[in-house]
């Protein structure tokens, strides 16, 4: 079975667009000299991005259909447990028509209004950024044939590394903005800053590691601590064979053989003069 390499297939399905009619060669072209040379870099790069902006933008138009730009909320405590309290008429809203509810409400954590709201989402967006990368770094290994191991650690390990950073960033300003405004919160304040500092800190991340080539740099070190560690192996395993042969070859091997002989042919000669009578047992 070949393997194929990834840019080609990318190159072939432009190919196929223009045969289908449903592009033209021009726009093909184009196609290709901006994205096709490093195209799984730009889907790795800006698809998990562009799926939080999509959600925090879908967040931020419930907030305001519900309770305005600058609608508020402030947290009370109601029988020694806090709650989440709007103002207005509650029945003119049509997601969260109750005028208070627990900060661990459903509606609250799904709108990303408490800390628990925001670390769940922070949580999830994690958990798909690290999954969807590092299926994206393994597609790119396993499809192209010049890739090295070290080259597949070296770029899981520096996007698991952006994508800490980044929710890290997004959930610290998030929950500082919430702090920051006290128990009188604008409603949008929170998501809208953790939203924006999130995607600001990915794509400058991004921007880093390709000025710099961190990615390429980490992964020539592990390539080099592979190769040590394969070395070291080898080193090892000659050796091991080394000193099995000095011990089947010492003096003290054969004195153990050549006593183990005499004591089996003792055994056995003495084995060989013993007669059975009947009714013995």
């Amino acid at each position: 079975m070949s393997v194929v390499d990834l840019y080609h297939v990318v190159r072939t399905w432009s190919d196929q667009q223009v045969k289908a009619g449903k592009i033209s060669a021009v726009k093909a072209n184009d196609f290709w000299q901006k994205h096709g040379s490093n195209y799984l870099e730009k889907i790795k790069s800006y698809f998990p991005i562009g799926k939080d902006v999509k959600e925090g933008l879908a967040t931020l138009r419930v907030i305001i259909s519900e309770l305005g730009i600058f609608g508020r909320y402030h947290i009370k405590e109601y029988r020694g447990r806090l709650h989440i309290v709007f103002k207005g008429h509650a029945g003119a809203r049509q997601f969260l028509t109750g005028t208070r509810y627990g900060i661990l409400h459903h509606k609250i954590v799904s709108l990303k209004m408490t800390s628990a709201g925001m670390k769940s989402a922070a949580k999830g967006g994690l958990i798909f950024g690290i999954l969807f990368c590092t299926a994206i770094d393994v597609v790119d290994y396993v499809s192209n044939d010049r890739a090295t191991l070290g080259q597949l650690f070296g770029a899981v390990g520096m996007d698991i590394a952006k994508c800490l950073i980044g929710t890290g960033v997004a959930l610290a300003m998030g929950l500082g903005t919430a702090v920051a405004m006290g128990t009188a919160v604008v409603a949008i304040g929170p998501v809208a800053v953790g939203l924006i500092f999130g995607v600001g800190a990915s794509l400058l991340l991004d921007a880093i590691d390709n000025r710099l080539g961190l990615t390429k740099k980490l992964g020539e070190l592990c390539d080099k601590g592979l190769a040590r560690i394969s070395a070291s192996a080898a080193h090892l395993a000659d050796e091991g064979k080394r000193v099995w042969q000095r011990i089947e070859t010492s003096e003290v091997v054969r004195d153990l053989s050549q006593e183990a002989g005499e004591w089996s042919d003792w055994i056995v000669k003495r084995a060989s003069g013993v007669t059975w009578q009947r009714g013995f047992l």
